[in-house]
């Protein structure tokens, strides 16, 4: 029998017409009489996943790109059905089949990269992404997709700029808005963000993501009633988004809802098809309720599968080998020799320790005094030390290459920063940096800044180190997600503060959080006199304050003084042996 050219035709009208299931008639006509026609195959494989019959999509596009490999529209088809249907190896495979046709179809590129992404093949999805912009400046889309995923992989300022070229794309994009607001919290400009969540939400009244995104900007910013009568009406019309969820038990506790809240996580934690990176979320806050709920042995177990979902791609071995090197380099005599920068500035007041150890409420201490200006975690000493060799004009790498440092360099290194705390707080005669990991930069800070002072804050081991695994950091830290590696760290920050009270004869503040709790006023007394200030009141009322603060601990500076959190660890002694081993070897 002979190919039926009107049926054919006709479905061409039916399938523009928008009369799907005429169009499927017609083409199961065509292939009676002519089952190995390629186009009639394609054609009934869309309408048939259109009408969501996913299985026999499938069998028609696979027939057609049987009958006709060189098809490059049906392999592209056939990986979106196939995507859909959750194979997203064999889609890849699809895509790159049509690529590998048409190369210059920056589409093709587009829908690879998306499974890539799906695959966790993050390098090849984002080459892919970008091929697409390339072939296709005015591919918004792609521009957003790379845009998540740098922004999942903590690449967040180069997120921000892709939202921000999507947006001069596609302005009605609501998307680009919500995730242009989440990649500027997790860059500390909660203004920003607030206002590109507001924008999505004029762009889409009650989409729920953008309003989960306002209520968790206001909580951060101190806005807590503004937070919680924002989330309420959430709750109830949209029960089921992760974000909406995981922002209610952020504060559930000043609703008193904790039980409400722990259910719907639970619910949410029971789905299967719940993203990676929300299920961590999930897990980290359902572990905060239970701890507050003193269900500790629930919490531990909902902290360790959180934990689990994270990346442990850090590598000890090498961290080791560099503190070593840090401390072989700023040796006591070395250091004696190097030179200093001839600014004696007392701007600067550098506060480190181990993350979650108390940096947050020295800092919120100090910066209650109006002399003071609290800059929060400056990153400026880690990215100076990455780019001394290149501004050296050496190959030699830090640290080694700072036995080469000048006086000229030190000074203009130096008078950089200075620019950089003047620019933050305007008038303070101190600013803090309170970037806990400094505590590796001191033989730095000693020979750049002379007239600076150092204060570094110690806490129980134990309570340190269960609060760093108890805590959602949402960038780098990957060694807090596994115990033993946690322990290691930590015991490599304790030599390299023993190793800096040998070393420098800079002026050093030896704090124990502890102490600051249970004797505040002289502590902070003592940390006002040692930064060469006069003593203000107003430092003992430091939650009061008003400042945004923009690491983990901004919901706790915001309380008067408490001990909830000393001996944090006796409710975790039954999983405590890992960490224990760990703090202990080689004492």
């Amino acid at each position: 029998m002979s190919f039926d050219f009107t049926a054919f035709s006709s479905a061409a009208v039916e399938m523009r017409a928008g009369r799907l299931g005429e169009a499927a008639g017609l083409l199961r006509q065509v292939l009676a009489t002519s089952p190995d026609h390629a186009a009639a195959l394609e054609k009934l494989g869309i309408i048939s996943f259109q009408l969501n019959d996913q299985a026999g999509a499938e069998e028609m596009l696979r027939r057609a790109v049987s009958v006709q490999p060189e098809n490059e529209s049906a392999w592209n088809n056939l990986g979106v059905v196939l995507e859909a249907r959750g194979g997203f190896a064999d889609a890849e495979e699809c895509y790159r089949r049509a690529i590998a046709l048409n190369p210059q179809r920056g589409s093709l590129h587009f829908n690879r990269g998306n499974t890539l992404r799906s695959l966790g093949r993050w390098a090849e999805a984002e080459a892919s992404f970008g091929r697409c912009i390339a072939l296709d400046e005015t591919h918004a889309q792609a521009r957003h997709n790379l845009g998540a995923l740098l922004k999942e992989r903590g690449e967040r300022a180069e997120a921000e700029r892709l939202f921000r070229e999507t947006i001069a794309l596609a302005p009605e994009m609501v998307d680009a808005h919500v995730n242009l607001g989440s990649a500027l919290q997790a860059l500390g400009r909660d203004e920003e963000a607030l206002a590109a969540y507001r924008e999505a939400l004029r762009l889409s009244p009650g989409y729920a993501d953008a309003a989960a995104g306002e209520v968790s900007v206001l909580d951060r910013l101190g806005r807590v009633e503004e937070a919680c009568a924002r989330i309420r009406p959430l709750i109830e019309t949209a029960p089921d988004n992760p974000d909406v969820i995981t922002t209610f038990a952020s504060v559930a506790r000043r609703l008193g809802e904790e039980e409400k809240a722990m259910a719907a996580l639970e619910g949410l934690l029971a789905r299967d098809d719940l993203l990676a990176t929300k299920r961590e979320a999930a897990l980290f806050a359902l572990g905060k309720l239970c701890d507050a709920r003193g269900r500790f042995s629930d919490a531990f177990e909902h902290y360790r599968a959180a934990n689990s979902v994270r990346s442990h791609s850090f590598d000890l071995a090498e961290f080791s080998d560099y503190c070593a090197r840090v401390r072989g380099i700023f040796g006591k005599e070395l250091l004696r020799r190097l030179p200093r920068a001839r600014d004696n500035s007392a701007l600067p007041i550098f506060v480190v320790g181990m993350p979650r150890s108390g940096t947050s409420l020295v800092e919120q201490i100090l910066s209650s005094h109006p002399a003071v200006f609290g800059a929060g975690e400056l990153t400026w000493l880690d990215q100076l030390s990455e780019a001394l060799p290149q501004r050296m004009g050496t190959t030699i790498a830090y640290p080694e290459c700072a036995l080469d440092l000048s006086i000229r360099a030190l000074d203009a290194a130096a008078a950089e920063y200075f620019t950089l705390l003047r620019a933050a707080g305007p008038g303070a005669e101190r600013v803090v940096d309170k970037m806990p990991g400094n505590f590796m930069h001191l033989g730095l800070i000693e020979v750049l800044f002379p007239g600076s002072r150092m204060i570094h804050i110690a806490r129980d081991p134990l309570d340190n180190c269960l609060s760093c695994y108890f805590q959602n950091f949402t960038q780098g830290h990957e060694y807090t997600a596994d115990l033993e590696t946690l322990g290691a760290v930590y015991r490599e920050y304790e030599q390299m503060m023993a190793h800096w009270r040998s070393a420098i004869t800079h002026p050093l503040l030896e704090v124990r959080y502890e102490n600051l709790v249970a004797n505040q006023e002289a502590e902070s007394r003592r940390l006002v006199e040692f930064c060469g200030l006069r003593w203000d009141e107003r430092c003992l009322r430091f939650h009061e304050t008003k400042r945004v603060v923009r690491t983990a601990s901004y919901d706790q500076v915001r309380r008067p003084m408490y001990r909830d959190s000393l001996a944090r660890h006796r409710h975790y002694e039954p999983f405590l042996g890992e960490l224990r081993r760990a703090l202990n070897a080689g004492v």
